[in-house]
């Protein structure tokens, strides 16, 4: 139970995560390269892919403002009532789970690819304690 409760959790702060790390990842992508195509794995490049990632979710969030106010009430609540909110909201809008998996590829394939550990959630944790 407290593991779903954390993967609820990670869901959530993922996203979050996600779009306070996108002004680093556009910042990272703006600077000009001295090289020619850029290493994939890379902090620079999963710092580049969560921004995209990010901007496509946001973009998908705005046109779908069920799904929107629903993910903003999820992140509300206790991690106990946003597990069975999450869960509750996805199993009864498939649709919306698919294009939100869908969305989100691009990062667990670089991720797999490159066998990143931490999410960008924990990061933002780790850096918190500092």
């Amino acid at each position: 139970m407290i593991i779903a409760i954390r993967n609820v959790r990670r869901g959530v702060l993922g996203i979050l995560a996600a779009a306070v790390l996108a002004g680093v990842a556009i910042a990272i992508v703006m600077l000009p390269s001295a090289k020619g195509d850029p290493e994939p794995c890379t902090a620079a490049n999963l710092s580049a892919t969560i921004s995209k990632v990010n901007q496509d979710i946001s973009q998908y969030l705005q046109a779908h403002p069920d799904t929107n106010q629903a993910l903003t009430d999820v992140a509300k609540q206790s991690p106990y009532a946003a597990q069975s909110a999450f869960t509750d909201y996805f199993k009864g809008n498939t649709a919306a789970a698919a294009d939100l998996h869908t969305l989100q590829q691009p990062l667990v394939d670089l991720s797999n690819q490159c066998g990143f550990q931490v999410s960008p959630g924990q990061v933002l944790g780790a850096l918190s304690d500092l």
